[in-house]
């Protein structure tokens, strides 16, 4: 009888432990795919904003450089 309990008890241990396990790492993959999604977003919206800085660059250059788009210096 104590056999059978001492069993059960084991395999409920041991089907507790599998578990806590299994949601330990479900949300560590979750984080991981959160951390990976927020890292590409922060990537994506840096080199947006290089881009738009880069153009705006571009545009006051071309506002005061000589030549064929000089326009102020003319």
């Amino acid at each position: 009888m104590w056999v059978s309990v001492l069993f059960s008890d084991l395999w409920f241990i041991s089907f507790r432990f599998d578990a806590t396990l299994g949601f330990i790492r479900r949300g560590y993959v979750e984080f991981i795919h959160t951390y990976n999604t927020d890292v590409a977003y922060y990537k994506q919206s840096r080199i947006a904003i290089e881009t738009k800085l880069l153009s705006i660059c571009i545009y006051i250059y071309s506002l005061f450089s000589p030549g064929v788009t000089g326009s102020l210096k003319r």
